[in-house]
């Protein structure tokens, strides 16, 4: 086996398909993205998000947020590109289907930080990605910082809260 062949190999091993999922109440929690994978199996195309939840009474519980590619799938998908990296990538950054995995796009995700909205409808959870968490806990909203500045008293000066 040459390199090539063997790094394709070594890289299309998923990692986080043995790991466990936990349960947890719905509710809102700040995850860790840990995993992101992309492929293709006989019943269809799929991604899947592997998080570990980061404080709280959950802290350390694992779950998938998991879909098919379907046109509503993939909308939710840019969505959460979009809402995560800041921009919606190349298809072809996503997945890659030559090694029937995520693509290079899958990096920007990993060790983010997310708001996330989990409810229940009967059997099938939902996790719903609201921000991504900054290192002081306070999620992004993409408002410019002068949206958090007012006028000091001679009205020259701004104050910062």
């Amino acid at each position: 086996m040459d390199f090539e062949s063997m790094s394709n190999a070594w890289d299309s091993i998923k990692t986080n398909n043995n790991r466990r999922t936990d349960s947890i109440e719905d509710g809102e929690y700040e995850m860790k993205v840990v995993g992101f994978d992309f492929y293709e199996i006989p019943k269809g195309t799929f991604y899947k998000w592997h998080l570990e939840v980061s404080s709280g009474m959950s802290a350390g519980s694992y779950v998938q947020k998991f879909q098919k590619t379907t046109d509503v799938g993939l909308s939710i998908l840019a969505r959460d590109f979009l809402l995560i990296t800041g921009s919606k990538p190349q298809f072809s950054e996503i997945y890659n289907a030559e090694l029937n995995a995520a693509g290079p796009a899958s990096e920007k995700l990993m060790g983010k930080t997310l708001r996330v909205k989990k409810t229940t409808k009967g059997d099938y959870s939902n996790y719903e990605f609201h921000g991504v968490v900054e290192g002081n806990g306070v999620a992004e909203d993409n408002v410019p910082a002068d949206d958090f500045m007012v006028p000091g008293d001679d009205f020259g000066e701004e104050i910062a809260f």
